[in-house]
């Protein structure tokens, strides 16, 4: 079981808003969060890669024109999918990694 902390909770919860069909966001977006929620860029990079060690997102190892993109295991936003196939609230988020060791 994976458990999330509470600055993990809010980025996650801020990213997934940005998520678009790609089931990708950008670095630059975690940095934009990481500022509205009034965090240095450090603490963000941290959380950051806090969630990246726990396997919650991965470097697809994709540059885009707007930046370096990552993506989301589980789904949370994915063309070709059903809404109730996402991961697109903490709560569903939380109670996924509920079942994974």
């Amino acid at each position: 079981m994976k458990t999330l902390t509470k600055l993990e909770k809010d980025l996650i919860e801020k990213a997934i808003e940005h998520t678009d069909g790609s089931n990708s966001f950008l670095f630059d977006t975690a940095i934009s969060i990481g500022k509205e929620l009034g965090w240095s860029i450090n603490k963000t990079k941290g959380v950051y890669g806090s969630l990246e060690k726990k396997g919650i997102i991965f470097d697809g190892e994709t540059e885009v024109e707007l930046g370096k993109a990552y993506y989301w295991y589980p789904t949370v936003n994915r063309d070709g999918y059903e809404p109730n196939e996402f991961v697109n609230t903490i709560e569903k988020m939380e109670k996924y990694l509920e079942g994974v060791a």
